[in-house]
């Protein structure tokens, strides 16, 4: 057993060495405490944001490559103040790419329809939140649509109107239940597609599945209140040379302990104060042992913190009646060409007789892929596919058949020019964000002293997702800690308000909510 506490100060523990967990132990280690990491993966730190096993390729000139793998390429948005801050501010922020072009394409009974929407929307004259309108002014998106799409604009409108009126992370009990599959019924098909399109890129599942309260949240912080919050950047390089190994580092120079492969498997309540955590190996040895800490910091995804909290007798009995967002499976698939189709834009949004739900050109935006694009001619492509269930439990053959055909159908210029191609299936902890009551979903403080918790599932008042979410849940976990103990903490960053439209618009639509209430 190993104590985490020292004569002059405690040493935290945290449990999970994704995005969040490394925040924390990062701004712990700044304030002087020494945390204690573990990741249960045995060879790879960041979670969802860190490394996979890459992979080797011989281009026509004899040149080994070796290309790094992640769990699936990710966006530094416009308002993730507080991830680019903290990278800043310990000199890590990379030389980021800015995303230029993204198109919606739809493809329909062997036809192919396409309109660029991510430039035309940020670029607009048209205020938030009617930048969209920008878009009925594209031949290319008035081709999508039909008399139907027309005719239920009154209620597509009405309906997003909705979107900026509501709050969820403050109003989250009202929807609880209802998915954007109710949100968008009675829609013409293609203003559906296009919304479903959104949602798959966004959060990765279909209609159906996605809880109203993440879906509006979504709309709100990475569009419908600000144009510029669409924009985002690239990282340069994968995303455990570019953001993971250098955060590793720093937190190590800081006096952090960081240690992989041990899984975190049951809590002990001790007597007088802290935790006893018991653990097990995952790198394949028998090994297993304990740690206790005065504080414990759990930021493991959302179903990795139920186990943990669900098998642990001090903190079931509450676990099991709490609120736990889904995980998601994915699968990453990857193709090299010889070729590459002209004038393309880096990525894209699919819908229709896809199994696609976007792709994004890694030539386009990371050095290593660049380097090997300018030696060979050819071009690699990322593809994402986020369900339904049956369409993952398909083979691999059949997965990678399939993508491939959809490649070859959106870009024909391809056709007979795979050179390799890579299948990644992604264990099911994506986060499918929703938000619950107060009472039923886990936030920074959990109901047991000296436990807290960060992710980008956690319960906070912050309206970002995914890797702000990750970062500002970090900050305030590791703040949680440095406040028991009277030390300085860490103030965050505030996300830009909706655009001044949007905000009139925000407060005219919640008065004629409380007059009609009233």
């Amino acid at each position: 057993m190993m104590t985490c506490n020292s004569s002059s100060a405690p040493s935290p523990l945290v449990i999970g060495g994704g995005l969040a967990g490394l925040t924390a132990a990062l701004h712990l280690a700044e304030r002087g405490l020494h945390p204690v990491l573990l990741e249960a993966d045995p060879n790879f730190w960041g979670g969802r944001v860190g490394g996979r096993p890459g992979t080797h390729l011989t281009d026509q000139r004899g040149k080994d490559w070796f290309f790094p793998a992640e769990h699936g390429i990710h966006g530094l948005w416009q308002q993730y103040h507080n991830l680019k801050g903290m990278l800043r501010r310990h000199n890590l922020l990379p030389t980021l790419v800015k995303a230029n072009r993204q198109e919606w394409i739809h493809g329909e009974k062997g036809q192919v329809r396409r309109v660029e929407m991510g430039r035309v929307v940020r670029r607009t004259v048209w205020p938030a939140p009617f930048h969209y309108g920008a878009l009925f002014f594209r031949p290319s998106f008035l081709a999508m649509l039909g008399l139907r799409d027309y005719l239920a604009i009154p209620q597509v409108l009405s309906s997003l109107l909705v979107a900026v009126s509501l709050d969820p992370m403050t109003e989250g009990k009202m929807l609880e239940g209802r998915t954007l599959a109710d949100f968008c019924k009675g829609w013409s098909p293609a203003m559906r597609n296009f919304l479903a399109t959104l949602a798959r890129s966004g959060l990765s599942a279909h209609p159906e599945n996605v809880p109203l309260s993440g879906f509006i949240a979504f709309l709100r912080f990475y569009t419908v209140l600000r144009r510029d919050s669409q924009a985002f950047e690239y990282l340069p390089a994968d995303s455990d040379a570019a953001l993971v190994a250098p955060l590793v580092r720093r937190i190590q120079e800081l006096g952090g302990q960081l240690i992989l492969g041990r899984a975190a498997t049951r809590l002990e309540r001790l007597a007088e104060k802290g935790w006893r955590i018991d653990w097990q190996a995952t790198d394949g040895s028998p090994a297993e042992g304990s740690f206790e800490a005065d504080y414990v910091i759990l930021a493991a995804d959302a179903p990795g913190t139920a186990r943990i909290l669900q098998n642990s007798p001090a903190t079931q009995e509450i676990a099991a009646n709490l609120s736990w967002p889904q995980g998601l499976a994915t699968a990453i698939i990857r193709l090299w060409f010889s070729g590459q189709p002209p004038k393309q834009a880096e990525a894209g949004l699919v819908s229709g007789d896809f199994i696609l739900d976007n792709f994004f050109w890694l030539h386009k935006f990371q050095g290593l892929f660049q380097e090997w694009q300018a030696a060979t001619g050819g071009s690699v492509v990322e593809s994402h596919i986020y369900g339904p269930a049956e369409v993952l439990a398909q083979s691999d053959e059949v997965l990678l058949e399939r993508a491939l055909t959809d490649m070859e159908q959106i870009y024909p210029q391809l056709r007979g020019k795979l050179l390799h191609h890579t299948l990644q299936r992604n264990a099911a902890t994506h986060t499918l964000f929703t938000l619950g009551s107060l009472s039923q979903h886990l936030g920074i403080r959990t109901p047991w002293p000296g436990l807290f918790c960060c992710g980008d599932w956690v319960r906070h008042q912050s309206g970002a997702l995914f890797l702000e979410r990750a970062t500002v849940t970090g900050i305030e976990a590791a703040n949680a800690v440095l406040s028991a103990e009277n030390l300085p903490t860490f103030a965050l960053a505030a996300h830009q308000s909706p655009e001044p439209l949007a905000r009139l618009t925000q407060l005219i639509l919640r008065g004629a909510a409380t007059s009609l209430k009233g």
